[in-house]
């Protein structure tokens, strides 16, 4: 696993963290569900093939950043303060790999319950997440880690 730590500093990367975005598009976008009764226009055994296609691979994805988090001795939160830069795994390819891990799983989950509503809150937290959340994060990251942050920049995209 490839990381790199720095000494003291403090801050918090963002203000809210992603997973409470997706977990309240989820629970927003059912309530929207609930009351409009909107479905997915594919036959049922389809979206749910999907939906659990979709979750079975964001699901390993995030457990896979949190274990490298936990292995990098690094807090996995945003709101906490960094201790190392993990570089590894799935962030070989992707400077957001836990948040499209956690995009598949939310995307997933709409499909599972037939609920479209649920899917179209899912895409506004990405655009949260895209617009709000990861730059105020990078701009931390490139402060806390200085020109070892920025090469990564360089060198991986954001998404894929």
């Amino acid at each position: 696993m490839t990381m790199l730590r720095k000494a003291a500093g403090r801050g918090k990367a963002v203000a809210l963290p992603p997973p409470f975005l997706f977990g309240t598009a989820i629970f927003a976008g059912y309530l929207v569900h609930r009351t409009l009764g909107w479905r997915f226009a594919v036959p049922r055994g389809v979206a749910i093939a999907l939906g659990i296609g979709l979750a079975g691979v964001g699901i390993p994805l995030s457990a896979m950043v949190a274990w490298l988090f936990v292995r990098a001795r690094t807090p996995i939160s945003p709101l906490s303060q960094p201790t190392a830069l993990v570089l590894g795994g799935p962030y070989r390819f992707s400077r957001n790999p836990d948040y499209i891990g956690q995009a598949l799983l939310s995307a997933g989950i709409a499909l599972m319950l037939d609920a479209p509503a649920i899917l179209l809150a899912v895409l506004a937290a990405l655009l949260v997440v895209r617009y709000a959340v990861i730059p105020r994060e990078e701009r931390f990251l490139e402060q806390r880690f200085g020109d070892s942050y920025r090469e990564y920049l360089r060198r991986v995209p954001r998404w894929l």
